[in-house]
């Protein structure tokens, strides 16, 4: 029996765990990611915290494992965007700047008043969004020349892992699109927008596609993590590309709905074109998925985890205490009406508030209006690319929420399968470790082997219709506002 090890760099944790080649687990570990927040709307990492954190995983997590011969690979799945300037013996310069600091906004705008949203979409498959690393890297340039000048490479946080395990620099096509100046098309960095931005395309390492060897484990990291000398260290992803890989995703008639502190919308397609009903939105990327020849469309919809718990604290209303009947009287929330100020924290209003309404009835009209809030973006999706879902998968924290998620199955009119499994992107990362030492022969195998132990939820057809009125009384206000002004169309400066 082979052993696979995943490796999950989160926004707020640091994840490793064994897998057996089914996707058994053998051994877990777990530890916080600190995130530093030095000046307001700053936020980084510390590369070596993050270093030794996942090290202390490793040593902990492999101390149970008796026959470690049995580890064939191991792969990381990280959050995008975060990078570090590093010298040319890979020592870090400066902090890992997160995909949420805010330090480059006069950057952002100098790309938003000097190029149409559409070509920089038609080159990156990214919308113009704040968290994209060039911002950072034009930040970097800007606010410490110096630093900037001695740098030998811009790389990613899961880079700088592969490196301190290999002693190799390569990055992922996954982890090279969010950057915002790798093109999507020819999969190779864009000497066009890096000219744009007056940077080289010499500062970025070499890249290849998921599931390729970057190198293997280096003598003294075998002593330092216990990891096997010469273990393969195979290129893995995107975090939400690892969740993909561990749900088989390889056509555009599954989606996910990725629900936690941020919701999104995830599929998988064979181009990296977007239909006009969500380029338009601002709010959607395409980029290479780990399956060769296949993209990831990942839709960013916002902080509806962490407006949930802000409406529960403030009314002292439990989710789980919500009523599932439709009222009319309910008034509607819409999540983003857009802040000019700040782009990285959309504002929301609601519509029909009255005074007789009580606490729970505002809990009640965020759960249902976010729900609508999804199903409107999944109609968007399902039109523009002419599919019908085959599936619909409800993924992270809040899909544990059992009231909320069959709210959502009523609303949406659709069955969801929720799968009990924890940390989907660290079993993706280990599948990825699987093809790239060759457990799997092929992702179709890799899909076939390991199987998820689900469980679905089906709408209640009563309320289901009845969601049904509301949810168009929903879209004709939407409408009527201007849904547009509700996503990342306002203007950035």
């Amino acid at each position: 029996m082979a052993y696979l090890v995943g490796i999950d760099l989160g926004s707020s944790s640091l994840k490793v765990a064994v897998f057996q080649e089914d996707g058994a687990v053998i051994a877990r570990q777990s530890a916080v990611n600190i995130l530093h927040t030095p000046r307001p709307g700053w936020s980084e990492y510390d590369p070596q915290e993050v270093w030794e954190g996942i090290v202390r995983c490793l040593r902990t997590c492999l101390a149970s494992i008796e026959d470690r011969s049995a580890i064939r690979g191991v792969s990381i799945s990280s959050m995008g965007e975060v990078g570090i300037p590093i010298t040319r013996s890979g020592e870090p310069l400066f902090p890992a700047i997160s995909w949420m600091d805010q330090r480059a906004l006069p950057q952002l705008n100098w790309w938003a008043a000097n190029f149409d949203r559409s070509y920089l979409f038609s080159i990156s498959g990214m919308p113009l969004d704040p968290m994209y690393s060039i911002h950072k890297i034009m930040w970097l340039r800007d606010q410490q020349p110096e630093i900037y000048a001695s740098m030998y490479k811009w790389i990613c946080l899961p880079d700088y892992i592969v490196f301190k395990l290999t002693g190799e620099l390569i990055s992922s096509y996954s982890h090279a699109s969010r950057t915002m100046v790798f093109d999507v098309h020819t999969k190779a960095w864009s000497s066009e927008l890096c000219e744009e931005a007056g940077i080289s395309t010499d500062i970025f390492p070499k890249v290849t596609n998921s599931g390729v060897i970057a190198g293997e484990i280096l003598p003294d990291i075998a002593t330092l993590t216990g990891l096997p000398v010469g273990t393969p260290v195979v290129l893995g992803a995107h975090d939400h590309a690892c969740v993909a890989v561990a749900l088989g995703l390889t056509q555009a008639d599954e989606v996910v709905d990725s629900t936690g502190t941020g919701e999104g919308l995830a599929a998988v397609t064979a181009s990296p074109h977007l239909p006009a009903s969500l380029a338009d939105t601002n709010r959607y990327a395409c980029y290479p998925h780990c399956v060769p020849e296949k993209y990831l469309v990942l839709g960013h919809l916002g902080v509806i985890g962490q407006t949930l718990t802000w409406i529960s604290n403030v009314t002292g209303q439990r989710l789980e205490e919500y009523s599932q009947v439709p009222e009319a009287k309910r008034p509607f929330y819409f999540p983003f009406l857009g802040n000019p100020e700040d782009p990285m924290h959309d504002v929301g209003a609601w519509m029909g508030i009255t005074p007789s309404l009580s606490g729970a009835d505002l809990v009640s009209s965020l759960m249902e209006s976010v729900c609508f809030w999804f199903r409107y973006n999944l109609e968007r999706y399902t039109s523009g690319y002419g599919v019908i879902p085959r599936r619909i998968w409800l993924t992270g924290g809040l899909s544990q929420c059992e009231v909320l998620s069959r709210l959502k199955a009523d609303v949406l009119n659709a069955t969801l399968t929720i799968p009990h499994y924890p940390d989907l992107a660290v079993l993706g990362a280990a599948m990825i470790a699987g093809i790239g030492a060759g457990v799997y022969a092929s992702w179709d195998e890799a899909f076939a082997r390991v199987r998820l132990p689900c469980k679905q939820i089906a709408p209640n057809e009563a309320r289901a219709s009845l969601y049904d009125t509301q949810y168009l009384r929903y879209v004709h206000i939407a409408e009527t506002l201007g849904m547009k002004l509700t996503m990342r169309d306002s203007s950035l400066t």
